[in-house]
């Protein structure tokens, strides 16, 4: 009698753990998919980045970033990333757009963050700010230094995102 009350015992704490294990676990999630997240209040709006780079040897390095057509470019944050030779401390980024025909430009200002001292200089920052970009238009974004850069030369890399507007 008394392995029957064993086996008895052992079958109902082995039930008692599985349901305690079913109704503690999670549910499996299905279809989890990492994709861009549309306004679905504005269905126009598409989500948008774009990056550029360039370097010289000169004051000032641009790169150039050129706006789809047929839709309007909202820039909402822009990463900057740039480097000069070490005499250079000081570096000034601009983004020039064109809004209705007239450019407009931001100016940024950064000092060395002296990630790459002695030897370099380097400058890397995000921004949050909101620009507009025409259809079809040249997005210009330029470091510029005092100094020539002539060991290692000046560098840039932009990184801007936002969205698109769809037009008629």
């Amino acid at each position: 009698m008394k392995n029957v009350s064993k086996i008895v015992l052992v079958a109902l704490m082995a039930l008692v753990l599985v349901s305690g294990v079913a109704v503690l676990t999670p549910r499996a999630a299905h279809a989890v998919v990492a994709t861009f997240v549309r306004d679905v209040d504005n269905a126009a709006r598409h989500p948008w980045a774009g990056t550029c780079s360039n370097s010289s040897n000169g004051f000032f390095a641009d790169c150039k970033i050129t706006v789809p057509p047929n839709v309007e470019l909202v820039i909402q944050t822009v990463s900057l990333l740039g480097g000069s030779d070490s005499a250079n401390k000081i570096a000034r980024f601009t983004l020039t757009t064109t809004t209705g025909g007239t450019p407009s430009t931001f100016y940024f200002f950064q000092k060395d963050n002296a990630s790459l001292a002695p030897f370099d200089s380097s400058y890397s920052q995000n921004f949050h700010l909101t620009a507009y970009a025409d259809p079809s238009s040249v997005i210009d974004v330029v470091t510029q230094t005092s100094d020539l850069n002539p060991t290692s030369g000046v560098i840039i890399i932009a990184n801007l995102q936002g969205y698109t507007v769809s037009l008629p």
